[in-house]
């Protein structure tokens, strides 16, 4: 039998882990499976993505240019955030996990479905809000209502519109449209990074918060599949 660990709550960071499954064998366990399935399936898909090597200076510039287009996006969420924000490693990581992480094993999917156009929305909406999902189940105090799980929700989407613009116009723009092909590709997935991934994200993300805050029974469960 595994006993707890009693974290030492002096600490922000600890606390803000409290009555984390973290502080368990099997809550480690479990975090460690969903991150190396994540890892490996983003490992695959970037490696085709850089491939061959002369296409990295081209997604890494799309990135940036993306990044930089979603700035205005980022910072109304920010503002919106501004009475009880969160910490800036918990919102700065999560769009960062969307962008490196969880983009990429959606992509995998959508490719090895033999129904993609069925499977598609289910699937990038998952992988949009795991980030929000991990601090549910993993990090419970940060998330406590729908403000957080709108928040999430959204930085998720725009993690995954920055790294679907770049790849777009890595496999469909260039080379035939140039470097330009990159500005079709930012107003076609949102420019300012308010595209319809960060409003779905959102939405999802508010029913998950909204489960958590919630009492009533059906709701945790109907709202955020609604």
């Amino acid at each position: 039998m595994h006993e707890r660990e009693t974290p030492d709550y002096r600490y922000l960071f600890n606390r803000m882990l409290y009555d984390s499954p973290l502080y368990t064998f099997w809550g480690k366990l479990i975090y460690a499976v969903i991150f190396l399935i994540t890892l490996y399936l983003a490992v695959m898909v970037w490696s085709g993505w850089l491939t061959p090597l002369q296409n990295g200076w081209l997604i890494l510039y799309a990135l940036f240019i993306a990044f930089m287009g979603s700035w205005i996006g980022i910072a109304l969420l920010r503002y919106l955030d501004r009475r009880d924000p969160e910490p800036w490693w918990f919102f700065g990581g999560t769009l960062l996990v969307a962008l490196i992480l969880t983009t990429a094993p959606a992509a995998y999917i959508n490719h090895a479905s033999p129904v993609p156009t069925l499977t598609v929305g289910f699937n990038e909406e998952f992988w949009k809000v795991l980030p929000l999902l991990i601090l549910v189940f993993f990090a419970p105090t940060v998330v406590s209502g729908t403000r957080d799980g709108l928040i999430y929700g959204a930085l998720g989407g725009f993690g995954f519109n920055i790294t679907e613009i770049a790849n777009y116009f890595l496999k469909v723009a260039y080379p035939a449209e140039g470097i330009e092909g990159l500005s079709g590709q930012l107003v076609r997935l949102g420019w300012w990074g308010i595209g319809n991934h960060v409003f779905w994200s959102a939405l999802v993300g508010a029913g998950i918060g909204y489960a958590v805050e919630t009492d009533h029974r059906w709701r945790k469960v109907t709202v955020p599949l609604g």
